[in-house]
C-alpha cells in the first residue's frame, strides 16, 4: 500500500517535473550573450504574473515602426523591488536594452531602460547581482589592507 501511494506522487513528478523546468529556461528562448536596444514609445506595460511584460513601438533606421515585446522578472520580484503598475507609462519614449529572442522575433528580456530624461532603470536582479560583487570587492580590500 505505501509503494502504491508513494508511486501517486513519484510516478507524476518524474513524468512533468521537466516541464516546468523548460518553462523557466531562460536560455531556450532569449540569448544571454547578445544585448539588443530599441527606441521607441510604451504601448502597455503589465505587472503580471508569471512575466511583467512591455510592449514598444520602436522606429528603426529607415523610419519603419516595429512592435517589440519586453519580458521581465514576475511581478513579485519586480514590486519587492519598488516597482509599481506606473514604473512605465503609456507614451513614454524609451530606450530599452535586453537579451533578444532566440528565434529573431522582435521580443527581449529586459536588463535596463533609459528615459528621455536619462533616467535609468535596471532589472533588480542586475541591481542584486552588482550589489553583492560590489560588496565582495570591499571584503577583499579590506582583506589585501589587513595582510
Amino acid at each position: 500500500m505505501k509503494i502504491r501511494l508513494a508511486g501517486i506522487f513519484i510516478l507524476p513528478a518524474l513524468l512533468f517535473g521537466g516541464v516546468g523546468q523548460a518553462h523557466h529556461s531562460f536560455f531556450a528562448v532569449f540569448d544571454g550573450e547578445q544585448t539588443v536596444t530599441v527606441k521607441g514609445a510604451v504601448t502597455e506595460f503589465r505587472m503580471v504574473n508569471p512575466h511583467a511584460m512591455m510592449h514598444i513601438d520602436a522606429t528603426d533606421a529607415d523610419g519603419n515602426v516595429q512592435s517589440w515585446s519586453v519580458e521581465f522578472d514576475g511581478r513579485l520580484h519586480l514590486s519587492r523591488a519598488g516597482w509599481n503598475p506606473d514604473t512605465f507609462k503609456i507614451g513614454q519614449v524609451l530606450e530599452v536594452t535586453g537579451n533578444p529572442a532566440r528565434s529573431g522575433s522582435p521580443m527581449m528580456f529586459f536588463n535596463r531602460s533609459v528615459d528621455a530624461n536619462g533616467a535609468e532603470i535596471r532589472r533588480p536582479r542586475l541591481e542584486l547581482e552588482d550589489s553583492i560583487e560590489e560588496q565582495r570587492r570591499q571584503r577583499r580590500a579590506l582583506r589585501d589592507a589587513q595582510n
